[in-house]
């Protein structure tokens, strides 16, 4: 290559070291040593195969997201790689870098990949009072607003998660893309429903009592159950009661809220002279 005019079926040579070899030519007398570096240098995407390191969950592990930490990772899936030959740079939510620091080893630079667990993310779980404006469980918009409110970092973000498996006391939440976010988090709430979600109608129709007496209690309660079977009557409260109407309110804040006014009108069921 750098001597082109020589045959190189003429060439021997002898006496190779790690530096420099002995030099003849057939035909001529003469001999020379020649010096050279060997070039041992590997590319380093040939001895990091394994760039996807999975989920990384420092809660189980402890300290941080740090040079260290990926050090350790990459070193567990490439037994072959020397550890002290590489930078762990640009660390971002899901990604990083590996670049050689010793040249002689090592050439070129690598990406790679891993994901968080959510709950490193999502920490505040226990949600609390949600004030729903549905009749049986909060939507997904309501959990996350929720959400929100509780971890003001993810305001920002709060849409790339998404809310399955809703019931009345719990949900669970999980990350669009679980490149970055894996796994899911349960989290936990009190469904509070206003109880004008329910109680639509307040026209209660027409009571039968004594002597045109006041409805009881009892008896506006079982109406109301009767005309919506999925009010429990055990948490509501019957308050200000007249021959007209009455004030229906919450005897449990964590399952009702607010109050609604019913009407109705009172016949006579007997008279007692």
């Amino acid at each position: 290559e750098l001597n082109p005019q020589v045959n190189i079926n003429s060439i021997n040579v002898t006496d190779i070291t790690e530096n420099s070899a002995l030099v003849t030519i057939t035909g001529f007398s003469s001999q020379k040593t020649i010096n050279f570096t060997v070039d041992k240098s590997v590319p380093i995407n040939k001895v990091i195969e394994n760039t996807n390191l999975g989920e990384i969950d420092i809660n189980k592990l402890g300290g941080t997201y740090d040079e260290q930490l990926f050090k350790y990772f990459l070193k567990q899936l490439n037994s072959q790689l020397d550890i002290n030959k590489i930078n762990v740079i640009n660390i971002t939510t899901n990604t990083a870098k590996v670049k050689s620091n010793d040249t002689n080893i090592y050439t070129g630079e690598i990406d790679i990949n891993y994901s968080r667990p959510v709950k490193s993310v999502l920490k505040n779980t226990e949600l609390g009072l949600i004030r729903i404006n549905g009749v049986n469980k909060p939507t997904e918009q309501e959990i996350k607003n929720k959400i929100k409110e509780l971890n003001k970092y993810l305001e920002n973000n709060i849409n790339d998660f998404e809310v399955s498996d809703i019931t009345t006391t719990n949900a669970k939440i999980n990350f669009k893309r679980k490149d970055i976010l894996s796994g899911e988090v349960i989290v936990t709430f009190i469904s509070n429903i206003n109880l004008n979600k329910i109680i639509t109608n307040n026209n209660l129709g027409e009571f039968k009592t004594e002597n045109l007496s006041n409805p009881t209690k009892q008896q506006i309660k079982n109406k109301l159950k009767e005309m919506y079977n999925n009010l429990d009557i055990t948490k509501i409260k019957v308050e200000n009661i007249t021959n007209s109407s009455a004030k229906i309110t919450s005897a449990d804040e964590t399952v009702y809220t607010e109050n609604v006014k019913v009407n109705y009108s009172v016949s006579i069921d007997s008279l007692n002279w």
